[in-house]
Protein backbone atom coordinates (compact mmCIF):
# COMPACT_ATOMS: atom_id res chain seq x y z
CA UNK A 1 0.00 0.00 0.00
CA UNK A 2 1.31 3.49 -1.04
CA UNK A 3 1.30 6.12 1.25
CA UNK A 4 1.96 10.03 1.12
CA UNK A 5 1.99 10.48 4.72
CA UNK A 6 1.82 8.68 7.92
CA UNK A 7 0.91 10.40 11.76
CA UNK A 8 0.80 7.52 14.66
CA UNK A 9 0.22 8.45 18.32
CA UNK A 10 -0.06 5.72 21.03
CA UNK A 11 -0.21 6.68 24.80
CA UNK A 12 -1.06 4.11 27.94
CA UNK A 13 -2.15 5.26 31.14
CA UNK A 14 -2.41 3.54 34.19
CA UNK A 15 -5.94 3.97 36.68
CA UNK A 16 -5.13 2.28 39.68
CA UNK A 17 -4.17 -1.21 38.41
CA UNK A 18 -6.07 -0.97 34.86
CA UNK A 19 -3.94 0.38 32.23
CA UNK A 20 -5.79 2.17 29.03
CA UNK A 21 -3.92 1.37 25.51
CA UNK A 22 -5.04 4.14 22.74
CA UNK A 23 -3.25 3.56 19.12
CA UNK A 24 -4.44 6.07 16.50
CA UNK A 25 -3.16 6.27 12.85
CA UNK A 26 -3.87 8.68 10.49
CA UNK A 27 -2.86 9.09 6.86
CA UNK A 28 -4.11 9.66 3.17
CA UNK A 29 -8.10 10.93 4.18
CA UNK A 30 -8.18 7.45 6.85
CA UNK A 31 -7.77 6.81 10.35
CA UNK A 32 -7.69 3.74 12.32
CA UNK A 33 -8.13 3.91 16.42
CA UNK A 34 -7.97 1.35 18.85
CA UNK A 35 -8.66 1.44 22.72
CA UNK A 36 -7.83 -1.54 25.22
CA UNK A 37 -8.08 -1.56 28.85
CA UNK A 38 -6.66 -4.54 30.86
CA UNK A 39 -4.77 -5.63 34.45
CA UNK A 40 -1.46 -6.59 34.50
CA UNK A 41 2.28 -5.28 33.80
CA UNK A 42 2.62 -7.19 30.31
CA UNK A 43 2.27 -5.60 27.07
CA UNK A 44 -1.04 -6.80 26.38
CA UNK A 45 -3.04 -3.43 24.98
CA UNK A 46 0.10 -2.62 22.46
CA UNK A 47 -0.41 -6.39 21.06
CA UNK A 48 -3.87 -5.13 20.73
CA UNK A 49 -3.17 -2.67 18.90
CA UNK A 50 -0.76 -4.28 16.43
CA UNK A 51 -2.83 -7.41 16.22
CA UNK A 52 -5.91 -5.12 14.79
CA UNK A 53 -3.58 -3.59 12.31
CA UNK A 54 -2.09 -6.84 11.01
CA UNK A 55 -5.65 -8.10 10.44
CA UNK A 56 -6.94 -5.21 8.64
CA UNK A 57 -3.45 -4.91 6.22
CA UNK A 58 -2.73 -8.73 5.80
CA UNK A 59 -5.15 -9.00 2.57
CA UNK A 60 -4.82 -5.46 1.75
CA UNK A 61 -4.55 -5.11 -1.81
CA UNK A 62 -1.22 -2.86 -3.16
CA UNK A 63 -2.19 0.47 -4.96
Amino acid sequence: MRRKSLAIENGWTLHTDTWTVTCLAVWDGWSLAVLARHQGRDHHGAQVCATVADQLFSDAPEH
